[in-house]
């Protein structure tokens, strides 16, 4: 009997997801939207994974209700909560004070005591460098001046070929003139 249960519970490879009704995923919305029950407790209520209720809410939810996003503090705001933590307020008091994480706070503490002179390193972004508008607006517009002047200089250099054809007179200046 044992060895059933065993051999039940090891399984290989990745275990299947189940599909959920679109019904079923916008009465769980619903639920948190206007039901008052938080993201927590309808994860509890359904075994549900919280990346998948999160996915949910961001495709399925009302635009008015309220996705919470990424804050990122200033190092300003950082070195005020790190200020208050010293001065001798807990982390939870912190933390509920300046509506701030707790992990965030913890991160920020163990930065300060390392040393770190900049706080602002521990939670660095890298932004994407943005293309100087005026300077591709310049560029821009000076390849569709060259493309111009290679058209101007097609059309001429074809008319003098007319000209020479039906005048029968040389326009071009000959390679091995010399000059006056």
């Amino acid at each position: 009997m044992e060895t059933k249960k065993i051999e039940n519970v090891v399984k290989k490879g990745k275990p299947k997801r189940p599909n959920f009704e679109i019904k079923f995923i916008k009465s769980v919305i619903k639920e948190i939207e206007e039901g008052g029950l938080s993201r927590r407790e309808v994860r509890e209520k359904y075994d549900l994974r919280a990346t998948t209720v999160q996915d949910w809410v961001m495709r399925f939810g009302s635009p008015s209700y309220d996705h919470p996003t990424r804050h990122i503090y200033k190092p300003s705001e950082k070195r005020t909560m790190l200020r208050a933590f010293k001065s001798g307020m807990t982390k939870k008091e912190v933390s509920v004070a300046f509506s701030v994480n707790i992990n965030s706070l913890d991160n920020w503490i163990k930065a300060d005591n390392k040393g770190n002179g900049d706080i602002s390193a521990t939670n660095s972004i890298v932004m994407p460098k943005k293309a100087n508008h005026a300077e591709s607006y310049e560029v821009k517009t000076l390849k569709a001046a060259l493309k111009e002047a290679d058209l101007k200089i097609k059309a001429l250099d074809t008319m003098i070929d007319v000209a020479e054809e039906q005048l029968k007179i040389n326009i071009r200046k000959k390679s091995g003139a010399k000059q006056s």
